[in-house]
C-alpha cells in the first residue's frame, strides 16, 4: 500500500476546483467557441467573447471592482511586475532616477524587480516591518521623496500568512500622493476585497491560488493609472480609461 500524501501548501498553489474543471470540460467540448478569437465578429467569436466578458464580470464582482479596470495576465507574477514597470515607465519623464518603496518581505516576483529598477538608475528604500513581518505604516512618510514613484506591499505573506494593514497603508499613500501597488494574490478568496474602496492604484492576483488554472492572473488598475506592457520590444503607455483588453 502506498503512502497517503497530505497536501498542506494550498496557499502557494491550490488544486483545480471541481467547478473550474467542469467549466473547462464544457468549453473544450463546445465546437462553436473552442479556439475562436473573441475579437472576431462571426458567431463563434461573439460566443467566445461572451464567455470572456462573463468571466471578467464574475472576477470583478469578487474583487469589488469594475470589469473595465481589470486586465488578464499570464500569472500573478506578470500582474505584479507589470504594475511596477508601469509606475516607473510613467515616472521617467519627470524623474530620471525614480524611487521605489517596498518591504523586505515581498514575494520573489517583486524582489526580482529590484535589479530592474536599479538598472534604470532608480533607488529603493525598504519600509520597516514589525516582529510579525507586517509593514509599519507610520514609518512610510520619512521614506518618501519627491521622486518616489511607487509603494509596493504584499497583502498576505506567501510564506508566513501575516496579514498587512493594507487599508491603513492605502490611506497613508493617498495622503502622501504616492501610488500604491498591492500583491493581493494570497488575499483573494480569503479576505473581503473591495478594490474601489481600498484606493490602491495597482493590485495583482493569481488564479491558481484559489483553485483556478495555473497560467492565468489579473491586474487591477485604478482608473487613470497607466499600463505599460511590453509591445514590439519597447514600452508603450496606455491610460486605464482607454483599456479595452479582454
Amino acid at each position: 500500500m502506498g503512502k497517503l500524501a497530505i497536501y498542506l501548501d494550498a496557499n502557494a498553489g491550490a488544486r483545480v476546483h471541481p467547478r473550474v474543471s467542469e467549466a473547462l470540460r464544457e468549453l473544450l467540448q463546445d465546437p462553436e467557441s473552442l479556439g475562436s478569437n473573441p475579437s472576431s465578429i462571426h458567431s463563434h467569436g461573439r460566443k467566445a467573447r461572451a464567455r470572456l466578458v462573463e468571466a471578467k464580470d464574475r472576477i470583478a464582482l469578487s474583487l469589488g471592482a469594475s470589469a473595465e479596470d481589470l486586465v488578464f495576465t499570464s500569472s500573478g507574477t506578470e500582474a505584479n511586475q507589470t504594475a511596477i514597470r508601469s509606475a516607473f515607465e510613467s515616472s521617467d519623464e519627470s524623474h530620471p532616477r525614480p524611487h521605489w518603496i517596498t518591504t523586505p518581505v515581498e514575494h520573489d516576483c517583486n524582489r526580482q524587480m529590484q535589479g530592474w529598477v536599479r538598472e534604470r538608475g532608480g533607488e529603493i528604500s525598504f519600509l520597516e516591518v514589525d516582529e510579525a513581518g507586517a509593514p509599519v505604516v507610520s514609518s512610510l512618510a520619512k521614506l518618501v521623496r519627491p521622486e518616489t514613484a511607487l509603494v509596493s506591499c504584499i497583502w498576505v505573506g506567501n510564506e508566513t500568512g501575516v496579514i498587512s494593514d493594507i487599508a491603513s497603508l492605502s490611506r497613508e499613500c493617498q495622503r502622501l500622493a504616492i501610488p500604491l501597488h498591492v500583491d493581493a494574490a494570497q488575499a483573494w478568496g480569503k479576505l473581503p476585497i473591495r478594490l474601489e474602496e481600498l484606493g490602491a492604484t495597482y493590485a495583482g492576483f493569481s488564479a491558481h491560488k484559489i483553485g483556478g488554472l495555473a497560467g492565468t492572473g489579473v491586474l487591477y488598475l485604478k482608473r487613470g493609472a497607466r499600463l505599460c506592457p511590453l509591445i514590439r520590444g519597447r514600452q508603450e503607455g496606455i491610460v486605464a480609461e482607454e483599456l479595452k483588453i479582454f
